[in-house]
């Protein structure tokens, strides 16, 4: 009788322990992270000579994608891609709202807070983070051999990402055209966006299959033509913002305040934008 209640604890401690681990998964809490350097398989870990990740695509078929940054831009590329059926396996952020908001929009993504632990979890990792982010954070991560990562910065080169590589492994950057203010506006966005690009012949391909699934151009930027592709963006952006605050000032001399001047001159903006295309 004794080994029989024994035995009907264990099972109720199991079940609770179990219930337990998938509430705290649903809140995007990992609570056996791994990191690069070790390999998980039940309880064993390996040493970084692992030549691949846990998630792996069988030939033909996409790479399960991870992104790093749940912001504007991480945010809408995910949604994005699980929308075009790319899997998206896992998001990293610190935010722990953002990592959360992330996972409803894309259900099959795992949380974590941490970028390193994401890792053993994609094979193509996107650094959807700011400029000055991508640099020290590639510093960080090691890759497995055939696995892939890329940034999403219009003004870096691929080669800020070079400390994460290991033997058979890839960089590149993939950099939608895009205004990322505004979720809806800018899921409505990439289709027809210009996209660039960078990267050897095998992630060039898949990257460009990627930007034709979610709607875009795919154009590959030539070596060292980034900070001009950068500066051209930045014009087409802040210069014309730039256009609009000249105007409003030159109009307040007619006395017309913002609103005014915007309502009778931005109609003639966009008339002389239109004619352009």
């Amino acid at each position: 009788m004794g080994d029989e209640i024994l035995a009907a604890r264990a099972e109720r401690r199991a079940e609770e322990d179990a219930e337990l681990v998938r509430e705290l998964e649903e809140q995007g809490i990992d609570l056996d992270p791994v990191g690069p350097g070790s390999h998980r398989h039940g309880d064993l870990e390996h040493a970084s000579d692992h030549q691949h990740p846990h998630a792996h695509s069988d030939p033909g078929e996409r790479p399960v994608v991870g992104i790093v940054g749940a912001g504007a831009v991480g945010l809408a590329l995910g949604i994005a891609l699980d929308r075009a059926g790319w899997p998206v396996g896992a998001v990293a952020s610190r935010d722990p709202d953002r990592r959360e908001r992330f996972r409803t929009h894309v259900g099959s993504a795992r949380g974590f807070a941490e970028a390193t632990a994401l890792v053993d979890d994609v094979e193509l990792v996107i650094l959807a983070v700011p400029d000055d982010v991508v640099t020290p954070l590639a510093a960080t991560l090691r890759l497995y051999a055939g696995q892939a990562i890329v940034h999403t910065s219009g003004l870096l080169g691929a080669e800020v990402l070079f400390p994460a590589l290991a033997a058979g492994s890839q960089a590149g950057a993939f950099h939608p055209l895009v205004a990322f203010a505004d979720l809806d506006r800018a899921l409505e966005a990439l289709h027809g966006a210009t996209i660039a690009i960078e990267g050897d012949e095998d992630l060039a391909a898949h990257l460009a299959d990627m930007a034709e699934a979610i709607g875009g151009t795919p154009v590959r930027l030539a070596p060292g033509s980034k900070a001009a592709y950068h500066a051209a963006a930045v014009l087409s952006a802040g210069g014309v913002t730039a256009l609009l605050d000249t105007i409003r000032e030159v109009a307040a001399a007619v006395g017309l305040d913002e609103e005014g001047a915007l309502r009778i001159y931005l109609p003639l903006v966009e008339q002389t934008i239109a004619n352009a295309r």
